[in-house]
């Protein structure tokens, strides 16, 4: 199995999480999960780090108090 970082990309053995979410692509749902933030008026400011695919324990977003 290959994933792609950036340009390059990198041999990584499979582990029994993604063969997880392999079965669960082929039964043909979707691994997206969204993220609602409910308490924005506790933060000064909310950006997003990274657009697009974001991979396990990756950055997203900055929330500034």
């Amino acid at each position: 199995m290959v994933f792609y970082l950036g340009n390059g990309h990198t041999q990584v053995k499979e582990s029994a999480e993604t063969s997880k979410m392999n079965s669960i692509k082929a039964e043909g749902y979707d691994l997206i999960t969204p993220v609602n933030i409910t308490n924005t008026d506790n933060y000064e400011s909310i950006s997003p780090v990274k657009k697009g695919k974001v991979n396990t324990s990756e950055a997203f977003l900055t929330l500034q108090a």
